[in-house]
């Protein structure tokens, strides 16, 4: 009786240590049996284990509209992290910075960021056009 316990115990224990939980940070893209999806809210959640000798996953994010997604009985799964902040495009032309007005038919000024309607922006420094970072556009809901 002492030995079927130990034995029912340690099958136990072998299942329980089979499985695995992993946890990492968004945001994060996840590949799922081919199909992709991108975490952008606290942590992912993965679940490994052993099913008929096969690893199978099971994945626990939240998607850019805040709602929480879960993936089941995933066999092929890639979970790479992606940039929580991306450059955003600048204008082509960019406006004379001393010529030029904006919008408002004022001068530029010095230290502020400009947007423009078709998405770009730049920030002028020192009389010279710079870069502006945006939020990874995968990580922002639609219609916001």
């Amino acid at each position: 009786m002492r030995s079927a316990l130990l034995l029912l115990t340690a099958a136990c224990l072998s299942a329980l240590l089979s499985a695995c939980d992993y946890y990492s940070m968004s945001p994060q893209k996840i590949k799922a049996d081919r199909r992709t999806y991108f975490a952008c809210v606290g942590f992912v959640r993965i679940h490994k284990e052993q099913k008929s000798g096969r690893e199978l996953y099971s994945v626990l994010f939240t998607d850019s509209r805040g709602i929480k997604r879960s993936l089941e009985s995933v066999k092929l799964l890639e979970i790479t992290p992606i940039a929580s902040r991306v450059t955003t495009p600048m204008p082509s032309p960019l406006p004379d910075p001393i010529k030029d007005k904006d919008d408002d038919g004022l001068p530029f000024k010095n230290g502020w960021t400009y947007s423009w309607p078709d998405g770009t922006a730049a920030k002028l420094v020192n009389g010279r056009w710079t870069p502006t970072q945006q939020r990874n556009p995968v990580c922002v809901p639609e219609n916001s």
